[in-house]
């Protein structure tokens, strides 16, 4: 069963041009002779948007797309613990002091543990033995204010404290406490990276060694 569809005319955008829009689609006819001017047409006005579109520093990856790339994908999809945590992860340092001077006591330490904790339950996976481990932790911090949102791409590695290894502290505490890791000491291959992002908080992988 076939339906006609309505037809109507419409203006030529050029000479010799005839046109039909139909309700779901538009057919254009135009002279030979003309051909080379819709060409040359064609090309301009692509070149134009391709210009505004980088102008306008249009952005068609979402924030997630881009640390995607940042992250890259599990090597063994099927056995892998992979999750992210919407908190920010304090570090554990000897001074108790952040870069801004606020000082960290064990309370606050063990406050944010266990908010970190709750994000955990429920993640585990009976395909990752946990006997020798690969760790890839992403630690995810907001822009500071003084930085004005036009010029924010969507991520950028972040080279001011709290040290890695210090962040990595508190999380594989939590993830040993929490029953990922059967023991920290297990991590034979421990990958961090710090950026800056439009959220906070951390990201998680783990799986198993496999020679």
């Amino acid at each position: 069963m076939t339906a006609e569809l309505e037809q109507k005319e419409t203006k030529p955008a050029f000479p010799g041009q005839t046109t039909r829009e139909h309700d779901n689609f538009i057919t254009l006819t135009i002279d030979r002779d003309d051909f080379d001017a819709v060409c040359t047409f064609a090309s301009e006005r692509l070149e134009f948007l391709s210009k505004s579109v980088r102008a306008k520093n249009f952005d068609f990856e979402t924030q997630a797309d881009k640390l995607d790339r940042v992250w890259g994908a599990a090597p063994y999809p099927e056995d892998v613990i992979e999750f992210d945590i919407p908190v920010e992860v304090l570090a554990k340092q000897g001074s108790n002091k952040s870069q801004a001077g606020v000082y960290y006591t064990k309370a606050k330490w063990m406050k944010n543990a266990r908010a970190l904790a709750v994000h955990c339950h429920g993640k585990k996976n009976e395909n990752v033995k946990g006997k020798c481990v690969h760790v890839d932790l992403l630690f995810k911090t907001p822009w500071i204010q003084k930085q004005p949102k036009k010029n924010r791409p969507n991520w950028l590695p972040k080279n001011t404290r709290p040290d890695c290894d210090n962040l990595s502290k508190q999380m594989l505490d939590v993830l040993e406490k929490v029953g990922l890791l059967k023991d920290d000491a297990r991590a034979f291959d421990l990958h961090l990276r710090k950026v800056w992002c439009d959220e906070e908080g951390v990201r998680i992988r783990i799986y198993d060694f496999k020679e």
